[in-house]
């Protein structure tokens, strides 16, 4: 426990060494005007965008707190709160103590990846990836009553579940299609495994109510949020903005990308610009993110109505579905290559920054990066593998596993294919990938002590 509060101490001082970026043109920018406005004249203020983080950044104000300064360490603290419990609700039979769960939680948050560029902005994604911790575990919890065939308290867990999804549709907006994809593919899963287990019941009802109260959830909260802003907006409210632009972009991109000549340049350039410009001498531009945006740019430039490029967008997935699906794995190789400790926010400790920004932590974490997607596969691989040489099946190894773990492992694979599936065809992957990544860091975690025990298992075998 010592050691926790030890580590505890330390980031929680890092964090007040940390400056947000406030640049002009971004979105840090827009969020801290806002504040301004929600702080001057509360929901008078005419804002078209989702409220939450702002409406945060507002409070800070009303405080009269420092905003630039308080808001790092208070997402931090927040994230590694959520962090533990969710820790608590799927890990605590494999994370056996308070100490170790604390501990595990401090060094995810840790990570430079969400230490620097996540929580220490004046971005929405600190909240974003907190709230969807926070969602996890209370979806953790319906599925452990319905499977206790406690029904009416499963349904009772939709609430929670329909407020955190209210919640993240009303901090980024996308959220409400995510979880509209999410909720059918629960559904799914659930029937699915009611057939596999020979028409044994299983809580469909509870299953049902759950679901649509996260699929309905962010949708309901933002028409509330339109009705109130209507008065004082003349134009329509969107969902959310550039959606159409976005998409249109992305998709008419993949129209234009041949497979045969631009696969190892896209790839090239998504691991670094700098390596793409000396193997190929000239200059990225082609492909980066901001070339798939000036497509949709162009056409806003043109005149042509954000909806209208959305409706372009839909058509071309529906068109060419092969060509679309096929090139969102290019898309999403950004996310595992890009990101690092650039971006949002300083560091501003004078040694461990310019460690923090050098190359070779950019390279190092670029390493991590991949590793972090890598790890499972190959884990699980070895670790089945193993068992089988033990004479388990896959099935008893997955029902060897505690109840409440293999839900988080059911439920972020799920969650992660829906919010993936929906991304794949943003250009703002990059940026918007952050809300998963702890789950990842959570699932290696949680798969190098399961590999532990096996090794250490098969040890006690031999002796």
């Amino acid at each position: 426990m010592w050691l926790a509060l030890g580590v505890g101490a330390l980031m929680l001082a890092l964090s007040f060494c940390i400056r947000p970026d406030v640049n002009p043109g971004h979105d840090a920018t827009f969020y801290l005007d806002a504040a301004v406005g929600f702080v001057a004249h509360g929901t008078d203020h005419p804002y078209f965008r989702e409220p939450i983080f702002p409406a945060l950044l507002a409070l800070l104000m009303t405080l009269r707190l420092p905003v630039e300064r308080c808001l790092p360490p208070l997402q931090n603290v927040a994230f590694c709160a959520a962090l533990y419990v969710y820790l608590s609700t799927f890990c605590a039979a494999r994370i056996d103590s308070r100490a170790r769960r604390w501990l595990c939680a401090l060094a995810i948050t840790a990570v430079p990846t969400f230490f620097v560029l996540m929580n220490g902005a004046v971005y929405a994604e600190g909240v974003l990836a907190t709230l969807v911790l926070l969602l996890h575990c209370a979806l953790g919890q319906a599925w452990r009553a319905a499977r206790n065939g406690q029904s009416g308290r499963a349904m009772l867990w939709a609430a929670p579940v329909f407020g955190l999804s209210a919640a993240l549709g009303l901090t980024k907006g996308s959220f409400v299609i995510i979880h509209e994809v999410l909720a059918l593919l629960l559904v799914a899963t659930v029937i699915i495994c009611a057939v596999l287990r020979n028409g044994r019941r299983w809580p469909l009802k509870a299953a049902l109510v759950v679901a649509l109260a996260l699929g309905s959830g962010g949708a309901l909260a933002q028409r509330g949020w339109f009705a109130i802003q209507q008065h004082n907006i003349a134009t329509p409210l969107k969902i959310y903005e550039r959606g159409g632009m976005v998409l249109f972009g992305r998709t008419e991109f993949a129209r234009r990308f041949d497979f045969a000549t631009d696969s190892v340049p896209y790839v090239t350039c998504a691991l670094s610009e700098s390596v793409f410009r000396r193997m190929y001498q000239r200059d990225p531009a082609a492909y980066t993110f901001q070339a798939e945006n000036a497509l949709g740019q162009a056409q806003i430039d043109a005149g042509v109505p954000e909806e209208e490029l959305f409706r372009r967008g839909l058509a071309a997935i529906r068109e060419e579905p092969v060509r679309q699906f096929g090139f969102a794995p290019f898309e999403l190789s950004r996310f595992v290559f890009h990101h690092g400790v650039t971006g949002f926010a300083t560091l501003e400790v004078p040694v461990l920054s310019a460690m923090l920004y050098s190359s070779a932590m950019s390279v190092l974490l670029k390493a991590f990066n991949l590793a972090l997607y890598l790890f499972p596969l190959v884990a699980t691989w070895i670790y089945f593998r193993r068992l089988r040489r033990e004479r388990m099946t896959s099935g008893d190894a997955w029902r060897a596993w505690p109840d409440a773990l293999r839900a988080g492992v059911v439920i972020a694979v799920v969650y992660c294919g829906g919010y993936v599936g929906v991304y794949g065809f943003a250009t703002t992957v990059v940026r918007m990938v952050y809300p998963l990544a702890p789950l990842l860091v959570v699932a290696n975690v949680v798969l190098a002590l399961e590999m532990t025990a096996g090794i250490k298992k098969s040890d006690n075998i031999r002796a």
